[in-house]
């Protein structure tokens, strides 16, 4: 299960979007802000796997949401970042940050959706990548060791 964060100052299209993905199978936690220090802040105190971040924000901050993905890439570098704006001039601007999607309003609620569940599902192999074990098996006659990759300086085989 997966949190996601979404950054939208739009108070009818935040809680659409909230009800929306919380409508995924995938997310576990939806948390909505309306303004871009809301959105560094939770992103310190929650640290969210998702965030979808309007760019154009009407709360008088200085900042817009590129500058906050920004940020909230400083606290995790790891967290999956997608654009929902009614504006495709940030279009170029947005991709600095690497976004993994860029979605025009008025957007179709099933890609919305689609976008969701293939972060979580990136999000979810990231998680399985981290904890599986990095280990060998090697077969001595009647014994099996397990070695961790980064114990092993040189590997040679003699015979079968």
């Amino acid at each position: 299960m997966v949190s996601i964060l979404i950054l939208e100052d739009e108070y009818y299209t935040r809680e659409y979007l909230k009800g929306l993905v919380a409508k995924n199978p995938l997310a576990s936690r939806v948390i909505d802000v309306s303004s871009g220090s809301e959105a560094v802040r939770t992103a310190k105190e929650h640290l969210p796997d998702i965030a979808l971040l309007d760019i154009e924000l009407d709360t008088g901050e200085g900042i817009n949401g590129i500058d906050v993905a920004k940020m909230i890439q400083d606290i995790n570098p790891r967290m999956h970042l997608a654009f929902i704006t009614g504006y495709a001039k940030y279009a170029l601007d947005s991709f600095r940050v690497h976004p993994y999607d860029y979605i025009l309003k008025p957007f179709k609620t099933e890609r919305v959706m689609e976008v969701i569940s293939t972060l979580a599902a990136k999000v979810l192999q990231d998680r399985d990548t981290d904890n599986a074990t990095d280990k060998i098996t090697i077969r001595t006659g009647d014994e099996i060791l397990f070695l961790r990759a980064e114990e092993i300086l040189f590997i040679e085989r003699q015979g079968k």
